[in-house]
C-alpha cells in the first residue's frame, strides 16, 4: 500500500464551518480511495498538527506572522524523528521560502514523488499591503524561482500547461457528493432570494450585488429580493455600510457562520446562489471557485462574474455577469428567476438536473484519479 503524506497549512480551529477544511478532508478521503494510506498536516491553535494512523500528533509550535515557515521546518523534523517513508507527498502549496524549500528537498532525498496543488494561479493579486504581505510577497518571488527540480508535478484548475517550469496536472475542484445534499426547496413566496456563503473576501465580490440593489431600490423597483448572506470575513463591514446607506436592512440578512441542518434551512430558501462576483480583482476571468462546486452539488442555480468549468458559459440555470466593477443589474436577475420559475412550472426537476450534470465532472474521486494515478 503506498503512503501518502498530505502537507497543509490551512488552520483546523473551525473546520465544521470552514469549506477549505471540508475541501481538505474530501480531498485525502479521495485518495484513501484509490487504496491508499494517507496522513495528513494542518494548523491547530498555535501548532502544527499530523494525523497519522489515525491519531493526533503535535509537531511543533506554530507561532503568528512566521507560523508557516515554522511549520514547514517542524514538518521536516517530524520526518526525521518518525522515521515514516512516504511513497508520496501532496502538498496544498502556501507560498514559497527557504524553510518550505529545505523541506521539499528533505522530501526529494526520500525519494518521495512530490505534488503541488496552487489553488489559485495566478496568485500575486491575492498578497495584501502590510508588512506581513509584502514580506510573504519577496520571499516568494525569489524562492518559487527554485521550485523546479524539487516537485515533480503541479496539480492546477487552469489550463497552464506548466507552472514555475513544472508540469501541470489539469483538474477541476472537486465536492464529496455524499457530504452535500440536494436541496430540498421551500415554495416560492413572492420573492427572489438570493444565497452566498464564503469567507467574504475582496474577490467574491458581493459589494457588486448590493449595490445592484440599492441602485434597483433608489430608482423605484418594486419586485422583492432577499440576499441571504453567511459567513465572515474582512469584507463585511463594507457589506454592513452598504446596507445601511441603501436602507436594505429589511432585504439583506446576515448569519455569520453556519453548517450542517442550519445552513441547509437557509440553503433551502434559496431560488439562486451567488458564486464570485469579483474574481478580476486578482486577475482571474475563468476559474474553478470552490463555492460553486457546493452550490452545483445542491443542486441550486448560480451568478457569477468568473467563467466556470463546470457548466458552459450560456447555459440555462446561470447568469454570467461582467467581470468588472459595475453594479450587478438586477432586471437582469429578475429576468434569470423569472425564467428558472417557468422551468420548474413546467414539471422540470432543476434541481436534480444541476446536481446530475454536474456529478461526473466535479465528484472529488473523479477529479482525483489522475492524481492517484501519478502517485501508483
Amino acid at each position: 500500500m503506498k503512503r501518502i503524506l498530505f502537507i497543509t497549512y490551512w488552520p483546523f480551529e473551525n473546520e465544521a464551518s470552514n469549506g477549505i477544511c471540508k475541501k481538505i478532508r474530501a480531498q485525502a478521503e479521495a485518495l484513501s480511495s484509490f487504496g491508499m494510506q494517507v496522513d495528513l498536516t494542518y494548523m491547530k491553535n498555535g501548532n502544527m498538527m499530523v494525523l497519522a494512523d489515525g491519531k493526533e500528533l503535535q509537531a511543533g509550535k506554530a507561532r503568528p506572522v512566521i507560523g508557516k515557515m515554522l511549520a514547514s521546518r517542524q514538518i521536516k523534523r517530524y520526518l526525521k524523528k518518525s522515521g515514516t517513508h512516504y511513497d508520496g507527498v501532496y502538498i496544498r502549496y502556501a507560498l514559497s521560502d527557504p524553510w518550505f524549500l529545505g523541506l521539499l528537498r528533505y522530501l526529494k532525498k526520500q525519494r518521495a514523488r512530490v505534488l503541488l496543488e496552487i489553488p489559485t494561479y495566478p496568485y500575486d493579486g491575492e498578497f495584501t499591503p502590510d508588512l506581513r504581505g509584502r514580506l510573504a510577497a519577496f520571499l516568494d518571488r525569489r524562492c518559487r524561482k527554485k521550485l523546479k527540480g524539487l516537485a515533480d508535478r503541479v496539480v492546477t484548475f487552469t489550463e497552464d500547461e506548466e507552472i514555475f517550469g513544472i508540469p501541470t496536472i489539469r483538474t477541476v475542484n472537486g465536492v464529496d457528493f455524499s457530504k452535500v445534499p440536494l436541496q430540498y426547496r421551500q415554495e416560492p413566496d413572492g420573492a427572489l432570494h438570493l444565497i452566498a456563503v464564503a469567507g467574504l473576501a475582496p474577490w467574491h465580490g458581493y459589494d457588486r450585488l448590493l449595490t445592484g440593489m440599492g441602485e434597483y431600490y433608489k430608482n423605484g423597483g418594486t419586485r422583492e429580493a432577499v440576499f441571504h448572506l453567511v459567513g465572515d470575513g474582512s469584507e463585511l463591514p463594507l457589506y454592513k455600510k452598504l446596507v445601511e446607506e441603501y436602507g436594505l436592512e429589511r432585504r439583506v440578512r446576515f448569519y455569520g457562520f453556519l453548517s450542517g441542518e442550519p445552513l441547509s434551512q437557509v440553503y433551502n430558501r434559496a431560488d439562486i446562489a451567488v458564486s464570485s462576483l469579483g474574481m478580476h480583482r486578482i486577475g482571474l476571468f475563468k476559474g474553478s471557485v470552490l463555492k460553486s462546486r457546493e452550490y452545483a452539488a445542491r443542486g441550486i442555480p448560480m451568478i457569477t462574474s468568473c467563467k466556470l468549468d463546470i457548466f458552459p458559459e450560456d447555459w440555462k440555470y446561470q447568469l454570467v455577469v461582467p467581470g468588472d466593477d459595475s453594479p450587478v443589474a438586477m432586471e437582469r436577475v429578475f429576468a434569470f428567476g423569472d425564467a428558472l420559475q417557468e422551468e420548474r412550472d413546467a414539471g422540470v426537476a432543476v434541481e436534480k438536473e444541476i446536481r446530475e450534470r454536474a456529478r461526473d465532472k466535479i465528484e472529488m474521486k473523479n477529479t482525483f484519479r489522475e492524481i492517484a494515478e501519478e502517485f501508483q
